[in-house]
């Protein structure tokens, strides 16, 4: 009948809409996953994916209805069903079908991201902060040692002519050898 066409058309449109937008949320999301593998993420992508989070639930709970909905209408027994409208019933229903998996698995694929790119950022800020240490500690041992000999106490070699430059070749190693070791433990 006219009035079984007419909702059909209507719910053939509306999983026509859905597929449409969905797709697009696809493909931002392997671009976003491109980006993950050269660690080329940036904030925007972080915001562009829970935005697409928000919309892909929005979207489930609003496919869950419809699939429901598929299901009332397959079984005949709220409109009349010819041959021609099952087969377009049954083919709109698996299409809802796949919607609402498609949904699904690209949820899953945006936690993926932010779990991936929170690893990695987390990861990234690790090596700054050993970096960071590293270098303060390389800094402040020729501040501490020319500390040391900056008091008025009496220190070894304090009463010689060459003091300052054993001093300096004092801490020059020692910069040196915490150098050499942070970079053998691969802080810097």
């Amino acid at each position: 009948t006219q009035k079984t066409k007419l909702i059909l058309h209507i719910l053939s449109e509306i999983n026509h809409t859905y597929n449409k937008f969905i797709n697009e949320i696809s493909r931002e999301i392997r671009k976003t996953s491109i980006g993950l593998k050269n660690t080329d993420v940036k904030n925007k992508d972080i915001i562009k994916l829970v935005a697409n989070e928000m919309t892909l639930n929005d979207f489930l709970s609003s496919l869950l209805p419809i699939k429901n909905n598929m299901e009332i209408l397959t079984s005949g027994k709220t409109l009349r069903l010819f041959e021609n409208d099952k087969d377009l019933i049954e083919d709109l229903h698996l299409s809802s079908n796949q919607l609402v998996e498609i949904s699904k698995s690209n949820l899953k694929n945006i936690v993926n991201i932010r779990e991936a790119s929170n690893t990695i950022m987390s990861n990234n800020l690790n090596k700054t902060i050993k970096f960071l240490t590293a270098l303060t500690v390389v800094l402040n041992v020729p501040v501490l040692i020319s500390s040391i000999y900056g008091m008025n106490v009496p220190l070894p070699l304090t009463g010689s002519v060459f003091a300052f430059w054993y001093v300096i070749s004092l801490a020059f190693f020692v910069s040196l050898t915490l150098t050499a070791i942070f970079i053998k433990k691969d802080w810097f």
